[in-house]
């Protein structure tokens, strides 16, 4: 052992003494805090930042609530107004329909919505039945009569 040994025995075990009495001292403790504290303040800025936005755009969809209400009031009273107007109008176009149908001309071979051609009837089925007693399905082509 040389003459310094109890010397840098002494020196390293302050060293030790030293770092360990900072790590458990509350000025490190109260530094991480103010650190931590001052991260939190930053966070509830922002977030009061952006509530004021969001409370801007509320109010502003607030203000147009008004105008938009009005605006359909007055489209609602148009249309009314528009369908009265129209109401005959719609009345003539319907019965001149109705009037096609009666003179209406159908080009041989066509045969009237829902009815059979010539010389066939329909049973419960939906099956046409030729006047010799053949049964024809709808989905089936017509058989060649002999």
């Amino acid at each position: 052992m040389g003459p310094l040994d109890p010397l840098r025995w002494l020196l390293g075990g302050a060293e030790r003494a030293e770092a360990e009495a900072a790590r458990h001292s509350p000025v490190g403790e109260t530094r991480e805090l103010e650190a931590k504290l001052g991260e939190a303040c930053v966070a509830a800025h922002r977030a009061a930042e952006s509530l004021e936005q969001h409370v801007e755009v509320i109010a502003g969809l607030a203000d147009s609530l008004v105008p938009l209400t009005d605006s359909v009031t007055r489209l609602t009273d148009q249309l009314n107004q528009l369908m009265h107007i129209t109401a005959p109008l719609a009345a003539v176009e319907r019965d001149a329909s109705r009037f096609e149908h009666l003179f209406g001309r159908r080009r041989r071979g066509q045969t009237a919505p829902g009815a059979s051609p010539a010389g066939q009837t329909q049973d419960s089925a939906g099956q046409a039945e030729d006047s010799a007693g053949q049964t024809e399905h709808p989905s089936e082509p017509a058989r060649p009569q002999a």
